[in-house]
């Protein structure tokens, strides 16, 4: 077993190089998300509330928590999937599911103190 600073084995930086890339991408994502929360969906909210028509307001939303979240958790299983060497269609399958799990922790969550809904009333071990 190699130690810490051994050199990889030749070749290796091939197997890494899409995990790389992969946190690169969701780095990106997560801070375009942030920027859309930052931004304000203000205009929207107004405009929902008035008409009753929550549509544009959705449309606004979605993308940022998809972004913000979804992807993020999206990427944590799709690294996972790679490393693990799972095919396109298996690769296809973690993905969508992943990134729908994050876009309802998104949905659930934000702003709320204390641990998440999901683990209310019960203490990690």
């Amino acid at each position: 077993m190699a130690g810490i600073g051994a050199r990889p084995p030749a070749g290796a930086w091939r197997r890494y190089r899409a995990p790389n890339r992969l946190y690169l991408r969701n780095l990106r994502a997560a801070h375009a998300g942030q920027a859309l929360d930052i931004a304000g969906h203000h205009t929207a909210f107004d405009e929902a509330v008035a008409t009753g028509d929550a549509r544009t307001l959705l449309g606004q939303i979605r993308p940022a928590h998809r972004l913000k979240t979804g992807m993020l958790i999206r990427s944590t299983a799709e690294v996972s999937a790679i490393l693990d060497g799972a095919d396109e269609t298996q690769l296809a399958a973690v993905c969508e599911y992943f990134e729908a799990v994050g876009i309802a922790y998104q949905i659930t969550r934000p702003g709320r103190p204390g641990p998440a809904p999901m683990f209310a009333g019960h203490s990690p071990t």
